[in-house]
């Protein structure tokens, strides 16, 4: 009985000592959180600024030398920007931001993106966090279909400017599976196996690996995609 009851106590400091953690972190650290997010936020968009600013010239010279059509695909707009020295990443933040606000919140860095692979990273941030002092479930979530969303559309977007097919796809379904609690600098990359080439609708997969600074996997996004592939010519001859 007496080890009962040292139990039940060892239980109570634990919950004390817990809901004491819950109050300190939504108190003094929840208010640091809003006082360092809008400087964070200044940051962000002084840097992409300048980071668009170099950008946009080599896009336009690229225009001229490759032509528009394919100088505006993802890839080749992504590597304007990436050869732009440490504000060309910056840049490519805007761009997120723009097309997809919900995807810029966890503020993503890009650092890689060929013809089948991507990929990029986020900081721990105060404003990242779940109760448990970690990166948030979601934001792991954000981050790895970040890397499938671009690698993927990236592909099919240069497909559909240098071949006569038109590719058009959709994230029908995500799943994540966690290992590690997540801290620290998170990168997460996807590697992609060639697109089908057959006219119809298609199933597709997209895997993306989340890696900590100690290279341990803390999770795993998957990505199921409907790929719907018509062929232009076809198309155009039944328009006639």
């Amino acid at each position: 009985s007496f080890s009962n009851k040292r139990t039940k106590n060892n239980k109570k400091n634990k919950q004390k000592q817990q809901h004491n953690n819950t109050t300190e972190m939504v108190g003094l650290v929840g208010l640091a959180r809003w006082m360092l997010r809008p400087i964070d936020k200044l940051w962000m968009v002084t840097m992409s600024v300048i980071g668009t600013s170099l950008a946009t010239p080599l896009i336009v010279s690229n225009a001229v030398r490759i032509g528009p059509k394919l100088a505006l695909t993802t890839q080749e707009v992504i590597g304007c920007f990436q050869s732009v020295p440490y504000f060309g990443v910056y840049g490519i933040q805007a761009i997120v931001h723009l097309i997809a606000p919900y995807t810029g919140s966890i503020n993503p860095f890009l650092t890689s993106l060929t013809e089948n692979r991507a990929q990029a990273y986020i900081v721990e941030r105060p404003w990242l966090h779940n109760p448990f002092n970690s990166i948030h479930a979601v934001a792991l979530t954000n981050l790895g279909e970040f890397v499938s969303g671009l690698v993927v559309s990236a592909r099919m977007d240069h497909l559909n400017a240098t071949s006569s097919l038109k590719y058009r796809g959709i994230i029908t379904k995500l799943e994540i599976e966690f290992f590690k609690k997540s801290r620290g600098k998170i990168t997460a990359s996807c590697v992609l196996d060639s697109l089908p080439h057959d006219v119809g609708k298609h199933d597709f997969e997209a895997v993306s690996k989340l890696y900590d600074n100690s290279n341990n996997h803390v999770a795993s996004v998957t990505a199921y995609w409907v790929l719907d592939i018509k062929d232009r010519k076809h198309t155009k001859k039944q328009t006639k």
